[in-house]
């Protein structure tokens, strides 16, 4: 893979090198002058005084090629689940396709020193720093999961999973909430490079229930759940009837059928 993902993409003559640039120079009128919003969100920005402050521009003038980068499905806007879609103090922005984000992650600032060096460096460097790409799309297709996985589980169902952040206090990876509004599933999402063994999994388990209960504006809940989601699980563990511990198998056979 690590070979594959060189020749395509971190080579400078990789077919996929320039990608990003050509899907804005391609689009009619050519989007290539929003590429600096793009860096800015690569770059750790996400909030919308944040990439007006890096690319040097008043957050007023960004209104239209914000939309213009959530039409062409290259940005979304995510706000605290629960909270108003278009409420603008909470929103954060991010590198919606899976691809382009992974391109200005890992190639957009090295692209110098990748021309300048050698096959087998670029892929030390991938090596080293693609477990936070990993890290992120498994976060995302965890919390997409739920409502398909919330089926296999029997009642209460729950529906979309969302991220929640709150000022300063503790955030949490999912939380969803059942379709009768009387349940909230509370999940951590960890990305492991090797199956944790059964006793880090339950203090795992002990520290997410330790943080509390998220401060929604609607909380009326009379039933909590937690999940865990990992990439490897042992085959026996001892879990209570309102915890699950769910692994990449069954995350993927539950958006597949």
């Amino acid at each position: 893979m690590w070979e594959k993902v060189d020749r395509i993409v971190l080579d400078p003559m990789g077919s996929l090198n320039d990608e990003p640039n050509r899907l804005l120079l391609e689009e009619i009128p050519s989007a290539i002058s929003l590429r600096p919003i793009l860096d800015a969100i690569g770059l750790g920005s996400h909030r919308l005084s944040e990439i007006a402050s890096c690319i040097g521009l008043p957050a007023t003038s960004l209104t239209r090629p914000m939309q213009r980068l959530m039409e062409l499905d290259l940005i979304v806007r995510e706000v605290p689940f629960g909270t108003y879609e278009h409420n603008s103090k909470k929103t954060l922005y991010k590198l919606k396709d899976f691809f382009v984000r992974f391109w200005f992650d890992i190639v957009a600032s090295r692209r110098s020193y990748f021309a300048q060096t050698l096959a087998v460096n670029r892929q030390k460097w991938l090596k080293e720093n693609l477990q936070a790409v990993f890290s992120n799309a498994w976060e995302e297709i965890c919390r997409s999961a739920v409502p398909w996985l919330s089926q296999q589980w029997g009642e209460p169902f729950f529906g979309q999973a969302g991220r929640y952040w709150h000022g300063q206090g503790p955030e949490w990876d999912l939380l969803a909430e059942s379709m009768d509004g009387q349940a909230l599933l509370i999940g951590e999402v960890k990305w492991t490079s090797k199956m944790p063994p059964a006793h880090w999994i339950y203090k795992t388990i002990e520290l997410m229930k330790s943080k509390g209960m998220p401060a929604l504006s609607h909380a009326h809940h009379k039933k909590f759940f937690y999940v865990l989601f990992l990439p490897e699980k042992p085959s026996s563990l001892k879990l209570p009837a309102n915890v699950k511990v769910i692994d990449a198998e069954e995350v993927i056979h539950a958006l597949h059928y």
